[in-house]
């Protein structure tokens, strides 16, 4: 059925559901709201868009009920989890690991066959998102460092506005004393 788009009509669309699948190495729950309010600079400030997203959490060892109705999404939790694991704990390339993860889940008969048909896919992706992940680790370190230092700015703002305050309640003192000193 045709929607007229010019039509001062409210043309009615259906109810969205936001999801977003998490796999970062920081621990969370299995799954938790986000707002997008949540990330606005200023956050005495209403503003005029809210979104509110489910983030569920697909790393290996959590929302397994999840990952156990959907085979995609349980071979690449599978496949992650063990990447991650060739690369952390041997001396293995982030290529190696990436292909040594594909051998395991292959043993394992987890999508076997589009592991194989697309070996070479799957290796490349992970090493651009691998490297990805880093750059947007070291972002977010960034970010965070920023933070620290706009805290550490406000502190010293006000600690001199304190002093500023002091100085001029000593000045006023110091004024009050010439002016009984000169009356004398």
């Amino acid at each position: 059925q045709k929607a007229n788009l010019y039509s001062s009509k409210l043309i009615k669309i259906p109810t969205p559901k936001c999801i977003v699948f998490y796999n970062g190495t920081k621990e969370q729950p299995d799954q938790m709201e986000i707002r997008l309010s949540d990330a606005f600079i200023n956050q005495s400030t209403k503003g005029d868009l809210e979104l509110t997203v489910l983030m569920l959490n697909i790393n290996f060892n959590h929302n397994k009920e999840l990952l156990k109705k959907c085979e995609v999404l349980y071979a690449y939790s599978l496949y992650i989890s063990k990447f991650r694991e060739y690369n952390e704990n041997t001396k293995l390339s982030l290529e190696e690991a990436a292909a040594k993860a594909l051998d395991y889940c292959i043993s394992e008969n987890v999508m076997a066959d589009f592991f194989k048909e697309r070996r070479n896919e799957v290796v490349g992706m992970i090493l651009e998102e691998y490297t990805k992940e880093r750059v947007e680790q070291d972002m977010a370190n960034m970010a965070q460092e920023i933070e620290d230092m706009k805290q550490e700015i406000s502190e010293k703002e006000a600690e001199l506005q304190s002093k500023e305050a002091e100085l001029q309640s000593k000045d006023a003192e110091i004024a009050r004393l010439r002016q009984a000193l000169a009356e004398r």
